[in-house]
């Protein structure tokens, strides 16, 4: 039951295996039919998401979507008495200002969705039922409030009953998929750094891999850092600050990779002199690696455990130090020309935006976990 997928596909399939039997059931079925459960049982479906917080995201906008939507229909339905062309011309109005928040509204725009879909269903399906010979709601012409408030508590029926199973059933959390995507994102693009940006066989470089995994991840991950903050718990607020800063960085670092991968695309063969100068300079290269590497396996650690981070973390200042002197030094003793240092000085220059983002990315998780001191080692 690890994989997220399954956690939830058992968790919602469970839900509605509750949920449908009433249809059919002798004691239920006739409350089932007057009070339209098949509505709860979409909304639930609907509603159901890996993460608590992606289930309780639009909520408060679907309790007050559907029951404006709901409102709208049956004061509609009233001063008009069902008339065709009041109800073509309402409707019209409705859908204007709804696709207006659905197109223009930079969050929560489901919310005009929510209005128009209950509006539409509400006054449809009363004027379906007033001109069928079957009349479903007790043989009489339709009652719009009675069937407005049956799509109202069906919604919020489809709704509770989601959040029941999210909480209390194979429950998963934003906030927990987060911390884990990052720690496990940090890890992976340590571990592609430290496979050399500048390896190459038979003179031609090889690349960083695994870029399009690391973007789907990325977008992944920035869905759960809106969900995360709908999230209620006894440890206090979500400090939503400092995992945006946190997002950032980490954004800033991958397009350092993106942007190291690019160069290599545009030329990856390489020339005689360009060869020389990466195996001039491959030990300084492979310790700034590792070191690097350290950093990521740091705050990868630091945000899974939870634990806080040194005060005086690895330094990556040394290595490109080292790197800066072989590269003079090549300059003094060989004639190479400035085509020949550009691969190796990019290199240097994209380690430096990531060492810096990385620093960052400590001080924020200093921010969260504080630093090592006395306190942290007490049973």
């Amino acid at each position: 039951l690890g994989d997220v997928y399954k956690r939830q596909g058992i968790r919602v399939g469970l839900g509605a295996f509750v949920l449908a039997p009433l249809a059919y059931l002798p004691q239920t079925k006739e409350w089932f039919m007057e009070w339209r459960g098949e509505w709860a049982l979409v909304t639930y479906s609907i509603i159901m998401n890996k993460s608590l917080g992606g289930t309780t995201m639009t909520i408060n906008w679907r309790f007050l979507g559907t029951f404006l939507g709901a409102f709208a229909a049956y004061s509609i339905w009233t001063l008009s008495d069902g008339d065709v062309y009041a109800l073509c011309f309402t409707g019209w109005l409705i859908s204007v200002f709804c696709f207006n928040i659905i197109l223009n509204w930079k969050e929560n725009n489901a919310y005009g969705r929510f209005i128009l879909l209950t509006y539409n269903i509400t006054a449809l399906y009363s004027f379906n039922v007033t001109r069928s010979e079957d009349l479903e709601e007790g043989d009489t012409d339709p009652i719009i409030r009675d069937i407005a408030i049956h799509r109202f508590i069906g919604i919020v029926a489809g709704v509770i009953w989601a959040l029941i199973m999210t909480v209390t059933f194979l429950p998963i959390t934003a906030r927990h998929r987060l911390k884990r995507g990052l720690s496990l994102l940090w890890l992976r693009l340590g571990v592609i750094w430290n496979s050399d940006p500048l390896g190459y066989k038979d003179d031609i470089l090889v690349g960083l891999a695994d870029q399009r995994g690391i973007n789907q991840v990325m977008r992944e991950l920035e869905l759960l850092l809106k969900q995360a903050p709908k999230e209620t718990r006894l440890k206090g607020k979500f400090r939503l600050d400092i995992y945006k800063k946190l997002m950032k960085s980490t954004q800033k670092i991958i397009d350092s990779f993106q942007n190291m991968n690019t160069m290599v695309e545009v030329e990856p063969r390489l020339s005689e002199n360009e060869l020389i100068v990466l195996n001039y300079t491959e030990q300084e290269r492979e310790e700034l690696q590792n070191r690097i590497f350290l950093i990521f396996y740091m705050i990868s650690s630091s945000i899974t455990l939870g634990f806080p981070l040194p005060a005086k973390p690895a330094s990556t200042e040394h290595a490109k130090d080292r790197i800066m002197v072989k590269l003079g030094d090549i300059r003094q003793r060989k004639l190479l020309s400035n085509e020949d240092y550009v691969l190796m000085y990019s290199y240097v220059l994209v380690s430096n935006v990531i060492t810096k983002e990385l620093n960052k990315v400590i001080n924020l998780l200093g921010d969260l976990y504080g630093l090592v001191d006395e306190e942290t080692f007490e049973i």
